[in-house]
């Protein structure tokens, strides 16, 4: 098993919560037994959000866990996969299937080119599209629908004669 050129034997908790903050700003906690200062300093300084050791208590943990959502919210955006909304300051922005698809799939590749066809197979998943005139149609709605809060999410970004690329807002943090 391969994370971000974490292999098998190196692959710890730490390793997977570097590897996994690349990607994600969603909130990290780490449940361990590792109860030494420098576990939990180390804990923290890879990326985690918060560091409980064990034992602990179910209301002490979801105490943290709501802390956590708590700061997200008021960081960053909800996506709601009940609703197929996002939500970003007082705006609820409602997404057809395909822009809630489109949405979650560019959120997971934030800074990476992404091509016409990787979009067309990823999103609608039934290969290789006639024309790529129908990413093109979803993506100008989905930019639509995120120009009243792109300032709070990111933007979509148009690489000529590549593909689409989104640029998410810094400071943003999200919960998924």
């Amino acid at each position: 098993m391969t994370i971000a050129g974490c292999t098998s034997a190196s692959l710890n908790g730490f390793a997977l919560c570097q590897a996994v903050r690349d990607i994600t700003s969603a909130p990290i906690l780490f449940l361990s037994c590792m109860d030494d200062e420098e576990d939990k300093i180390r804990g923290l300084m890879a990326g985690g959000d918060d560091y409980i050791t064990k034992p602990y208590s179910l209301k002490e943990l979801a105490a943290r866990v709501y802390a956590q959502v708590r700061r997200s919210v008021m960081q960053g955006f909800i996506i709601d996969h009940h609703q197929q909304s996002l939500t970003a300051g007082n705006h609820v922005i409602p997404l057809s299937q395909k822009e809630f698809d489109l949405f979650l799939y560019l959120l997971g590749n934030p800074g990476r080119i992404l091509t016409p066809d990787e979009l067309y197979r990823e999103v609608w998943r039934t290969g290789k599209p006639d024309t790529t005139n129908s990413v093109a149609v979803h993506i100008a709605r989905l930019r639509r629908k995120l120009d009243e809060v792109g300032h709070l999410v990111g933007s979509i970004e148009t690489v000529r004669g590549e593909g689409y690329e989104f640029q998410p807002r810094s400071e943003a943090r999200t919960r998924l």
